[in-house]
């Protein structure tokens, strides 16, 4: 397998002329036509007046391929990884106004808890045949050899001036000590290259800083080579060739890093920390493996992380790799901050396997999680979620199950395109306690996954908060556990009519709930095509997939309702978010009733509605309330900031006449990098002859070309977004606002825009006090502002906030916790509470496994009570009055203590 990086960084002054660009582009290998548009694209860019000055703007860019399979790991366990064309961007700022730009302290990491035997311990009594590093031999030069094997010790930093190998060598390096690639000497000439050939390099207590490559450098390694305690095992941040074989990285902070942010107390497989013009990424075959038990360590198996704007066309695909762990807070993929609407992210076809650490409290690591900040073009499919191991607590210990999610999925509000399909949630290993938790996440479709599960506290599907335009259908529910589908209180995710969906019973025991809605069932509602079922056995003719029997609230079909129609089928259309329904009617009426403690979800709904009937005016048709609503809105907040959130988006896209050109720079950049990589081959087996160099030579000469016209052709993009913001941003300084969650949604939109023009995305120290003051609010009452400032910031400086959905208890597990203790409240209840004969004729019986004491009401759908019967025994019988008509009555449990319990009672009269 090949692993390769390519890392650019080019300085560009005003002292580009198209004669330059025509000298260049005659010694390369493209046609006459694109010649004459480059040359074209030069003259624009020497008139233009939005040059950056010379040597201020480093760009750095990166590609990244392989062919076949590798293993790596951190700890943690294997990273197998092919990943293929990647453009990075890394940007050293210009001066920031107002104060210094903001950067992460330096910090010094530690192992802790109990893990596996480490090379440390394999080679206990080591005694060095050589130490390089400080002495006689700080350079690879003044060793008189191109390898070294045997013992080695790295005593001090150590430059690798000229080609040089690690050969079947056990290497001991120490604490804080770098060994760095040289760059190249002038910018044009190779820089120098490191090899690790079936050698193991390690540190013992604390971390060695790890290899840097400079620019025009390159690593090779292979045959079982082995990298232990580093910071960053490998970090790239220039044009530089990374070829990564049968590697294990193992007890590494950071695997491999391709950019020079400094980044948070997470172990992490891969991380990468900005993305250029038309970037690539492509992950396949990678296998994260970690057992965090006994300690309070976390990891992220790839950290994609938005902190640095995602530049236009950037495109990410994860698939065919295994993120298998047991650990606290972590997630096997971790999307965080904005990526903007010409950007795609898809995971398809991965394996999760998701445990928690014993008695972890609160904290609930995800298989996937994307948060805090707009997601577009997010496609979640064909995964599997179980869990990585079989919770258990100690004898007397009472609990819940273990906290762990397989999708989390938050703070996304004007972010569009997005899906998840076809993945399977299931009990391989164990129960999740929830396989897809989605919170204030709009304009999504989730559609024919399955969901399988059993066990106290679990879930299927969860929603919380306003998730408008969510499109739910064709999914599956094969539960037995607490709630198949909840959707919490003051939750809005929209009608879901004629959708598919269905519900079965596990080893045909019955959830709690099939379907709970703690909200307003009248804007979640569920329309189905069949008559609701009455029975549990899916062979009997009382038995409905489409319409579940156990449904909260279930009085007058107020939470699923029947019209006759036919259901939706399959996931092939796309997601158009349907029509208008009775959320987008209260809403434009005013009758859309705001909680006393979130006075911003008013002004969240109304932007959610103005954004959709400006993006799809159409609809406005539907009902008399909506032109009336868009013609008030627009020239309100609601309007305005719709207007700059449109302009910001536009401004970041790349025209015609660079995107296409930088695309085809970017895949001739590749197509010469693996052929590259076939000399280096060629050049390992025959040696270096005078053809293979003259080889190298042109291949180098030609990547310099395309990486030179790629980034004329991305300064030339960048130009373009400084000066299409410059009119936004006077069109966001103009907006009078009033209230809080108006006022952060101006400073943020400030602070991001000034941050692209002046900064290079950047932040200045007083950018972050104010981002940090927004990202502690509430968003009730920030409103989602605050979401947009939390992924602005990096880790270093995140806060802590005052509600905090990556951080703090979701509000079911404190319920879960709640029912554990108590043993009483309505799920609980559900299993110790039992009536039978079910179907009844003419009498019941109540069991109380507890011996539960309280009071028994009958009613029928209309809400007529038909008798009250108290309880106060672990088995009572009840008599149904003469001539109660036949059908679903329903039997509420008040229980002493003031909980209540629901269920269901079918009274067929002889």
């Amino acid at each position: 397998m090949r692993l390769k990086f390519s890392l650019h960084l080019a300085y560009l002054g005003t002292d580009i002329l198209p004669q330059k660009i025509c000298e260049k582009l005659r010694q390369s290998h493209c046609s006459a036509q694109k010649q004459e548009k480059y040359i074209q694209i030069a003259h624009a860019l020497k008139n233009s007046n939005h040059f950056f000055s010379p040597n201020k703007q480093i760009i750095v860019n990166s590609s990244l391929n392989s062919r076949s399979s590798l293993a790596f790991t951190d700890k943690l366990g294997i990273l197998p990884l092919p990943l293929t064309l990647i453009a990075l961007s890394s940007v050293a700022p210009s001066s920031g106004q107002g104060s210094e730009i903001f950067k992460c302290p330096d910090n010094t990491y530690t192992f802790s808890g109990n893990p596996e035997q480490t090379l440390c311990e394999q080679y206990p009594n080591f005694i060095c045949a050589i130490e390089v590093g400080d002495g006689p031999f700080p350079k690879s030069s003044l060793i008189g050899s191109s390898y070294l094997s045997g013992n080695i010790c790295v005593v001090g930093n150590f430059e690798v001036d000229v080609p040089f190998t690690f050969l079947n060598a056990v290497v001991k390096i120490d604490s804080g000590v770098t060994t760095a690639i040289k760059p190249s000497p002038n910018g044009y000439d190779p820089g120098s290259s490191l090899g690790i050939d079936n050698s193991k390099l390690f540190a013992c207590n604390e971390l060695w800083k790890g290899i840097t490559l400079g620019h025009l450098s390159s690593i090779s390694t292979q045959n079982s080579a082995k990298i232990e305690d580093a910071e960053t095992a490998i970090s790239a941040t220039g044009l530089c060739a990374l070829f990564i074989r049968h590697t294990t990285f193992n007890r590494n902070r950071v695997g491999i890093e391709l950019n020079n942010t400094v980044t948070s107390d997470y172990r992490k497989g891969i991380r990468i920390g900005g993305f250029a013009l038309n970037a690539v990424v492509n992950v396949n075959n990678v296998t994260v493996a970690a057992d965090m038990e006994g300690t309070t360590n976390k990891l992220i198996g790839i950290h994609l992380e938005a902190i640095l704007p995602v530049e236009a066309g950037t495109k990410i695909h994860i698939s065919d790799s295994k993120f298998w762990f047991r650990a606290k807070d972590s997630e096997g993929i971790f999307l965080y901050g904005t990526f903007p609407d010409s950007s795609s992210t898809q995971i398809w076809g991965n394996s999760f396997k998701v445990s928690n650490i014993t008695l972890e409290g609160n904290g609930r690591p995800s298989g996937i999680k994307a948060g805090v900040g707009d997601k577009n073009n997010l496609s979640i499919k064909w995964n599997t979620f179980t869990s990585y191991s079989v919770h258990t607590f100690p004898p007397g210990v009472v609990g819940v199950p273990q906290h762990n999610e397989g999708i989390e999925l938050g703070g996304n509000t004007f972010g569009m395109g997005n899906e998840v399909s076809a993945n399977t949630f299931n009990y391989d290993v164990q129960s999740l306690h929830d396989g897809l938790f989605v919170y204030v996440f709009q304009h999504t479709k989730y559609c024919s996954n399955i969901f399988r599960g059993f066990g106290l506290g679990t879930a299927g599907a969860y929603f919380v908060g306003f998730c408008p335009e969510t499109d739910f259908r064709g999914n599956i529910f094969e539960f037995a556990g607490e709630n198949s589908l909840y959707i919490r209180a003051g939750t809005q995710i929209g009608i879901q009519s004629q959708k598919g969906n269905e519900w079965h019973n596990l080893f045909g025991i019955e959830p709690d709930y099939h379907a709970r809605c703690l909200g307003d069932p009248s804007i979640n509602k569920f329309i189905v095509h069949t008559p609701q079922s009455t029975c549990a056995n899916e062979l009997a003719p009382c038995f409905s997939k489409y319409h579940p029997r156990i449904i909260e609230p279930d009085f007058t079909n107020e939470f699923f309702g029947e019209q006759l129609d036919t259901p939706l089928e399959g996931c092939n259309d796309a997601f158009t978010g349907g029509g208008t329904d009775e959320l987008d009617r209260r809403i434009a009426l005013g009758t859309f009733v705001i909680p006393f403690d979130d006075p911003a979800l008013g002004w969240v709904s109304q932007r959610y509605l103005y954004h959709k009937f400006k993006n799809k005016p159409d609809l406005t048709s539907e009902h008399t309330s909506f032109p009336a609503f868009m013609a008030g809105k627009e020239n309100t907040t609601v309007g305005k900031f719709y207007e700059v959130h449109s302009a910001i988006e536009n401004a970041l896209r790349a025209g015609s006449i660079i995107d296409e050109p930088s695309r085809q720079a970017l895949s001739g950049i590749n197509d010469l990098m693996d052929s590259m990589a076939g000399v280096d081959e060629a050049i390992e087996q025959q040696g270096l002859t005078e053809t293979l160099k003259q080889q190298k030579w042109n291949l180098i000469y030609q990547l310099h070309d395309l990486n030179w016209v790629y980034d004329s052709l991305r300064n030339i993009y960048k130009v373009q977004v400084v000066a299409n913001l410059q009119a936004v941003y006077n069109l966001n300084q103009a907006i009078a606002t009033t209230q809080n969650y108006e006022i952060n949604e101006k400073t943020v939109n400030q602070i991001r825009m000034l941050s692209i023009m002046q900064q290079s995305g950047e932040l200045t120290e007083d950018q972050v006090s104010l981002l940090q003051a927004i990202a502690q609010q509430d968003p009730k009452q920030g409103g989602p502002a605050v979401y947009t400032a939390l992924g602005m910031l990096q880790s270093c400086a995140r806060p802590e906030m005052f509600y905090d959905y990556l951080a703090t208890p979701n509000p079911k597990e404190l319920e879960d916790s709640q029912m554990m203790e108590s043993r009483n409240v309505a799920g609980a209840t559900r299993r110790e509470i039992a009536v039978s004969p079910n179907p009844a004729s003419t009498s019941f019986t109540v069991y109380s496994h507890y011996g539960h004491s309280g009071m028994l009401t009958m009613f029928d759908v209309s809400g007529r009570e038909w008798l009250k019967h108290s309880f106060s025994a672990q088995e009572v019988r009840v008599d149904l009055k003469p001539g109660i008509p036949s059908g679903v009555y329903l039997l509420r449990f008040d229980i002493e203590g003031g909980t209540s319990s629901f269920q269901k009672l079918v009274v067929q009269s002889n």
